[in-house]
């Protein structure tokens, strides 16, 4: 249920970071939910657009996306609601956990997979000019 995110105090949160914003207990998942069903691209694209995910850049990005095991290139219009759902609260929860500490990433600029030992592949999206990072059978 997206309403039952945790509740942050907003002492909590280091006003400095670059994912401040995404983090803010004044972002609704509702939004982001209503946005992501109309929005008509890849997963990788929405989850850098700063009108869903204020305050996400490429590192949230490539992290939510592998710890929910989804293909950057995965358009939006093919992800059941129930993975969309997850992909909010996990953005949401990786930004809380990007201001706790940096630099502890499962995905970006990682060579090998830590779950299956298979190379991690980085792809560079022209539309955004940002890196993707995935297994090549990721689904």
């Amino acid at each position: 249920d997206l309403h039952s995110f945790p509740t942050r105090r907003s002492s909590d949160l280091e006003p400095a970071t670059d994912s401040y914003q995404l983090a803010l207990i004044s972002w609704l998942a509702s939004r982001a939910l209503t946005a992501l069903c109309v929005y008509h691209s890849r997963v990788c694209d929405a989850l850098l657009d700063q009108q869903i995910f204020s305050g996400a850049g490429n590192i949230i990005k490539n992290e939510v996306l592998y710890r929910i095991r989804l293909h950057p290139e995965t358009l939006i219009k093919n992800i059941p609601s129930r993975k969309m759902t997850e992909i909010i609260k996990e953005a949401r929860n990786y930004s809380f956990d990007f201001l706790k500490w940096k630099k502890h990433w499962l995905a970006h600029t990682k060579k090998v997979c830590q779950r299956c030992d298979l190379p991690l592949i980085k792809n560079i999206s022209a539309k955004q000019n940002a890196g993707a990072f995935f297994v090549k059978n990721a689904r």
